[in-house]
């Protein structure tokens, strides 16, 4: 059986690069388009976004006057709904002013979770609903409360990975909850975290039957005691029935990226801060050059990434959501103590199968393996049963 299962894995990682070759030479795999600016001029940072009947997004903080000349975080309780040829409307209000918690979308609305002022961090979770304005029903509070973290949804279950528990914490919480959304009475389940460190801001989605957590920054205390960071490349893959195995991490850290699940098999990521400025901030003040707008793309079948080209946009602390067939970045951190008002909805190009060297080059390498496999298996098989069956009748007969 286990080698059934091993051959079963291979042909599977096998196929995937075959199907998966195409994408490798789309030029401009996803077609950006800019919807209406957020109505919040100076747009916000670290919002709640949900996608339904129409794009809400709610929250946030941004300055009002640049922080390197001394302004202040501001904070909002606003929720503006989004339909195109519509344009923007208020749709109601938080119950506070409130930024930087879990936006997970649902079949009937979406999740928001915990979040921050400028003072505390709170538990607090609601079921959001579009009916005029946004509805809210309360959910089990988190176990801590938190903010910097992500989520995802899966099978009727709702995930929280990464967790800054106040606003002057040094370190983050190896926090990794879930809660099941078909019996919230049950509250949230503490599950074993991932094998890495703990962390802030990861990329969380789930796909593939999965749940998949990449980089983030590790909350250190700098010589004054103050938190800094420690910017991380790794990636883990959660299986509720298997638990918890690394997987390839990106290919430079994206710290605060928004990120969708796309297809099959696919994980996009836009920018996120990859820390080479990070230490510099101050230095550069409004100056700097902004977040890196690099596109990713995993794979979750073949466990690779492919750089897609830049973005017409590099902004960080907002969620990705898929509206009107659409990815849909809404607003979000453009640099340092800026924000960005613009909206960006992008397409994946529907990538025609066309047969290139590289192409040819996979396809003579997956027959190869095929009959190098064969090969093997047939060597330490028996019989015809136990090439195919990989011995599942004696192993029946063995009891």
């Amino acid at each position: 059986m286990r080698k059934r299962a091993i051959l079963s894995q291979v042909l599977r990682r096998w196929l995937a690069v075959l199907l998966f070759a195409p994408l490798l030479h789309a030029a401009e795999p996803i077609e950006w388009k800019q919807l209406d600016d957020l109505p919040e001029p100076l747009g916000v940072a670290g919002p709640f976004v949900a996608a339904g009947e129409r794009l809400l997004v709610g929250g946030g903080a941004n300055f009002p006057v640049s922080p390197f000349t001394g302004g202040q975080k501001q904070w909002d309780d606003r929720i503006w709904a989004y339909q195109p040829g519509e344009g923007w409307s208020q749709a109601g209000t938080l119950p506070r002013p409130l930024g930087y918690g879990v936006s997970v979308q649902t079949p009937d609305g979406a999740v928001w979770a915990g979040g921050s002022n400028a003072t505390e961090h709170f538990r607090d979770v609601w079921h959001v609903r579009f009916d005029g304005e946004a509805r809210f029903d309360e959910l089990p509070p988190l176990p801590s409360p938190c903010a910097n973290a992500a989520g995802a949804f899966l099978n009727d279950v709702m995930y929280v990975a990464g967790c800054q528990a106040s606003p002057t914490s040094t370190e983050a919480l190896h926090a990794f909850w879930a809660l099941d959304l078909a019996h919230v009475e049950q509250g949230w389940q503490v599950r074993e975290p991932w094998p890495g460190p703990a962390r802030i801001l990861p990329v969380m989605a789930a796909q593939d039957g999965a749940v998949y957590l990449f980089s983030g920054a590790e909350l250190l205390a700098d010589a004054d005691g103050k938190p800094t960071r420690r910017f991380l490349r790794d990636g883990y893959r959660y299986r509720p029935e298997e638990g918890w195995s690394a997987v390839q991490g990106p290919p430079q850290a994206t710290v605060a990226a928004p990120s969708v699940a796309w297809g099959p098999a696919h994980i996009f990521v836009f920018g996120g801060d990859d820390g080479s400025n990070f230490f510099r901030n101050e230095a550069l003040g409004d100056q700097h050059p902004g977040f890196p707008r690099a596109t990713w793309a995993y794979h979750t079948i073949t466990d690779t990434w492919t750089n897609l080209g830049d973005a017409p946009f590099g902004q960080v602390t907002t969620t990705a959501v898929v509206f009107g067939g659409d990815i849909v970045v809404p607003s979000g951190e453009d640099r340092p103590g800026h924000r960005s008002p613009q909206v960006w909805a992008g397409r994946p190009h529907d990538v025609e199968p066309r047969f290139a060297a590289l192409d040819y080059v996979v396809l003579v390498l997956y027959l190869a393996g095929l009959v190098g496999i064969g090969f093997y298996v047939s060597r330490h098989e028996s019989t015809t049963d136990d090439f195919f069956l990989a011995g599942a009748s004696r192993g029946g007969r063995q009891g």
